[in-house]
């Protein structure tokens, strides 16, 4: 007996008190909640189709070299842009409308067996985007 109290009574204390906290917690849980009313809600969903003639097109001409030299495949590239640039513009295209775009200069590889990697040439590519407006 500890100061008035057995260990019985002190169990059944506690195993009660225990009781009594579950019982509050799921009461706590098991209250209903409230909900919120619904709110107004507006729903659209649409499609729609529209033709036009076309007035403008953007031709895009890639232009690709090789060469075992590295200046000789830019050289090479070069020349065909600007002759394809010159061709354009004989057909009445503005220089605005002519432009060249992704540019790309990378080595060539041969693949031996022994699994050396060596250099066999170069590649250069090159876009000319040519934009044709109707007039």
């Amino acid at each position: 007996m500890i100061g008035g109290f057995t260990m019985t009574k002190t169990r059944h204390i506690l195993a009660l008190i225990c009781a009594l906290l579950m019982l509050s917690c799921s009461a706590a849980f098991a209250a209903p909640q409230q909900q919120e009313a619904p709110r107004p809600t507006l729903s659209v969903d649409g499609q729609g189709t529209g033709t036009a003639t076309p007035d403008m097109a953007t031709v895009t001409i890639g232009v690709t070299t090789q060469g075992e030299d590295a200046a000789k495949a830019q050289n090479d590239n070069a020349w065909v842009s600007n002759q394809i640039q010159s061709a354009v513009r004989s057909l009445g295209i503005e220089d605005k409308d002519i432009q060249t775009r992704n540019y790309s200069f990378y080595p060539n590889y041969s693949t031996e067996k022994d699994h050396r990697n060596e250099v066999t040439g170069y590649t250069v590519n090159n876009s000319v985007i040519v934009v044709v407006r109707d007039s």
